[in-house]
């Protein structure tokens, strides 16, 4: 049995909760302007790009949605 959108939706919350913990204790090389790195060969899956839809959504990016939605 498949967990629930739901629940996935919180597990990867609780992954992220991890990584941002465990990433803390580390320096990055991320500079203000900088995008290199964020914007070449990035994967996700569904679930994620399902989470960063309902972010931009929710947060009044709508925007960002239709640019994005516009030239596919």
């Amino acid at each position: 049995m498949h967990p629930s959108e739901k629940t996935r939706q919180a597990m990867l919350q609780s992954l992220y909760k991890v990584y941002e913990r465990w990433a803390a204790r580390f320096s990055s090389a991320c500079t203000i302007g900088c995008s290199t790195c964020c914007t070449r060969n990035v994967t996700m899956t569904t679930l994620e790009g399902g989470q960063a839809i309902r972010c931009l959504a929710d947060n009044g990016r709508q925007d960002h949605l239709d640019t994005i939605f516009k030239n596919n």
